[in-house]
């Protein structure tokens, strides 16, 4: 077909692809394009298939453009009352649902006094079905008060014969680390030393556990002979040890270990309670004046409403030693003014404790009134 030569609506739509917008009828064509709209319209309504209005079968060129534009708008102002009816149902829904639920909660839940709710003095969250999930209960605050704080370990095994069974997690971990034995200077070291390796600082129970009971190049834990266990005998100097002697043969330190051998040298299981706070007493500490001491005291508490003073347990350490020394047993000796921290350490708990000194005695009620140019 020639540029010039003019193109019917089948033309356009056949080189296109797309069909192309109705073109308005003549004027005297509106009454059979109103009649060709009612028709389709009360076949569409009646559920019967259109003819396709490509097809023009039985009907001329003009005859055949009327039925496309009509279908196309037929098919257009169905496809609005479609769209048109799912609005209508979906805001029906979401309106019902609003409704249902202002009636079944006409207030929020922490109003029992709202108008229109139902509440009974016997009624608890478990028998609510709407009150969400149920929560493991905490051990009891009273329980937990009742509850007093265990001695200091050194205290309670200080004299041999104890009957007491340590904990692995709770004693024996922590004192070899208090001892330096998991430290990365020793065993704590990614390679060990002497062919022992333990876990930093004692960070895997499971670890340390199955490494003190294996039977390499010796039985570290013995216990059908607690006496001859290597971390009696070399931590005691009775045999050669690297590391030197690390505390004294009928010591509390000794008497923990041992008992704990005796015991059957259990490990942790999953269901022991876990520590979940370690308080430091004091929370703060002001020095007046150079060589003040003050006495660290450290509770450790678990999960189960259980709670220890576990100073002798822990590890110290101060971020200034010219501000502030602390010694191994929580002793906190005053130095030069100026302010740092000293810390425990004990399992997983790490609490700081600042430690200031001021630089003259000018402070508090001493400080002077200083005036001021302005008003504010």
């Amino acid at each position: 077909m020639d540029v010039g030569e003019s193109m019917t609506v089948r033309d356009l739509e056949a080189a296109t692809g797309y069909p192309s917008p109705p073109a308005p009828l003549p004027q005297g064509e509106r009454g059979e394009e109103l009649h060709a709209m009612q028709s389709c319209a009360s076949d569409t309504n009646a559920g019967t298939l259109l003819p396709s209005p490509l097809a023009g079968e039985g009907l001329g060129v003009r005859g055949s453009r009327r039925s496309r534009i009509a279908h196309r708008r037929i098919a257009h102002t169905s496809a609005l009352r479609t769209v048109a009816r799912h609005t209508i149902i979906a805001l029906g829904i979401v309106t019902f649902s609003a409704a249902g639920a202002a009636f079944a909660f006409p207030a929020s839940a922490g109003d029992s006094n709202a108008p229109g709710r139902q509440s009974s003095p016997q009624s608890s969250p478990q028998s609510s079905p709407q009150s969400g999930p149920v929560v493991a209960s905490s051990p009891s605050p009273s329980k937990a008060k009742d509850q007093k704080t265990l001695a200091a370990i050194s205290t309670r095994f200080a004299a041999d014969g104890s009957r007491e069974a340590p904990s692995f997690e709770r004693h024996v971990v922590p004192l070899l680390g208090k001892l330096g034995c998991n430290g990365r200077a020793c065993h704590g070291s990614f390679q060990g030393r002497g062919g022992f390796r333990l876990s930093l600082f004692g960070y895997d129970f499971k670890m340390d556990h199955d490494a003190l009971l294996a039977n390499i190049d010796g039985a570290r834990v013995d216990v059908k002979n607690p006496d001859a266990s290597l971390i009696l005998q070399k931590p005691t100097a009775r045999i050669d040890h690297e590391g030197g002697k690390r505390y004294a043969l009928g010591s509390w330190e000794h008497h923990v270990l041992l008992r704990w051998i005796e015991s059957g040298a259990p490990g942790v299981k999953p269901a022991d309670a876990k520590l979940t706070r370690l308080e430091v007493q004091p929370s703060e500490i002001r020095f007046a004046k150079k060589g003040e001491r003050v006495s660290l005291k450290a509770i450790a508490h678990w999960s189960d409403g259980t709670s220890e003073d576990v100073t002798p347990l822990c590890r110290y350490q101060s971020n200034d030693d010219q501000v502030a020394k602390i010694d191994t047993v929580g002793v906190v000796t005053s130095g030069e003014p100026g302010d740092s921290h000293v810390v425990a350490f004990y399992d997983a708990g790490v609490t700081p404790v600042p430690v200031m000194q001021p630089v003259s005695d000018v402070v508090g009620a001493k400080y002077p009134d200083v005036p001021t140019p302005t008003e504010i």
